[in-house]
């Protein structure tokens, strides 16, 4: 039987901190402020606590992450929270829709012999 990575109380430790990060970010964003990347760096330690865990899926992470750079937007919209819910179920749930794109997105295509695929094309001129 499949072990989740991250257990209930680290979850709920990186949930709070995600709706923080985003709450924060969000009323800043409505008076018209930036952080200036500060809430950005603290998003990306959580994004290196589940690269050392090894936990599937944190490039779900990353990817809202790395949107909360953008100025505003980023700062406007609760990304962090979906980006750490996203990891925090397909590390609970291994065996559905979302995990198993992860699992094929991960696969890495073994190159084929050249001789197979490669025609002949000293034949084809020939041929013409």
């Amino acid at each position: 039987m499949y072990e989740p990575k991250l257990y209930l109380p680290e979850v709920i430790i990186l949930l709070m901190m995600a709706v923080i990060i985003d709450t924060i970010g969000i009323l800043l964003a409505l008076v018209a402020l930036d952080d200036f990347f500060v809430l950005d760096l603290f998003g990306l330690t959580m994004q290196g606590y589940f690269r050392i865990r090894k936990v599937n899926g944190a490039g779900y992470d990353l990817i809202a992450s790395l949107s909360e750079f953008l100025p505003y937007v980023g700062g406007a919209l609760p990304l962090k929270t979906i980006g750490v819910a996203t990891v925090v179920w397909i590390d609970g749930h291994p065996k559905g829709l979302v995990a198993k794109g992860v699992a094929t997105a991960n696969v890495v295509k073994k190159p084929t012999s050249g001789t197979a695929t490669t025609p002949k094309l000293d034949g084809i001129a020939k041929a013409a």
